[in-house]
């Protein structure tokens, strides 16, 4: 039987191709490379949908009203932790809890202005293409070195990797949706987001517990296996170890440099 020839995929073929036919993907991607787009789009939409939702909850008194509540519950929590410990004192809890609600009561009409809408669309942008460098530069380091990957494309890791955010898409746009629907704000579907639970080594844990972070890194195992052609369970094993140890390396570093832990949780 004559083999099929392999054309490169545009933009829109490739994202069809994800979520239907990943495995013809990833033969394109070890064929052709990958593209900017691939991975530079979802985080474009990602950072449109995250300001446009936070926007829909400033706009109406309603949601404001539970945003600066539970970041009150948050930081009182925080604060209370700091005091039992010894950090500060009990004055000095209360005068951070009174100029962090006059602040987050202003915070809403500042950050609805198009200036600092765009500063902060910016600030995303290029806050998640680092993440993005980060990450991929990590499972390049890690499966090279566990599976013996010399010939592992930077490129290519890239692609899949940044491709993945369009599960973090659905994942907002369901998480809005269940907030409309029941009232109570969701920023994801991970476990922390169903319990009113503010220590910090829940959240941590917790957040990484959604069914969209266990599909993405199984669908790159799955990619992994295919391009590479390892096999599939062997790939599981080794790309889910580095995403707890990575995970777990993370998670220690910031119980020591303690103003990573607002940018962990959210």
């Amino acid at each position: 039987m004559e083999e099929r020839e392999i054309t490169k995929l545009s933009f829109f073929d490739s994202i069809i191709a994800f979520f239907v036919e990943p495995k013809e993907l990833f033969k394109n991607f070890k064929e052709f490379g990958g593209s900017f787009l691939n991975w530079f789009i979802p985080i474009i939409l990602v950072a449109i949908l995250s300001l446009a939702i936070s926007s829909f909850y400033f706009k109406s008194d309603y949601y404001k009203t539970i945003m600066i509540r539970k970041q009150i519950e948050k930081l009182n929590y925080s604060l209370q932790e700091k005091v039992s410990k010894g950090e500060i004192n009990k004055k000095q809890a209360d005068n951070l809890m009174e100029l962090t609600q006059k602040n987050l009561e202003e915070y809403p009409e500042k950050y609805l202005n198009p200036l600092i809408l765009s500063i902060q669309f910016l600030s995303i942008v290029v806050f998640m293409i680092i993440i993005l460098l980060i990450i991929s530069l990590y499972y390049k380091i890690g499966l090279g070195i566990i599976l013996k990957l010399g010939e592992l494309k930077f490129d290519i890791l890239l692609n899949i990797i940044g491709m993945l955010s369009w599960y973090a898409i659905f994942e907002i746009i369901l998480a809005f949706i269940l907030t409309v629907t029941t009232g109570n704000i969701f920023s994801n579907l991970s476990i922390s987001q169903f319990f009113n639970n503010y220590n910090y080594t829940f959240l941590y844990w917790g957040s990484k517990l959604s069914i969209f972070t266990i599909l993405s890194y199984y669908i790159l195992s799955y990619a992994i296996s295919i391009i590479y052609e390892i096999d599939l369970k062997k790939s599981v094993l080794t790309v889910f170890s580095l995403w707890i140890g990575g995970s777990l390396i993370l998670y220690l570093i910031s119980l020591y440099f303690t103003f990573l832990q607002n940018i962990l949780v959210q």
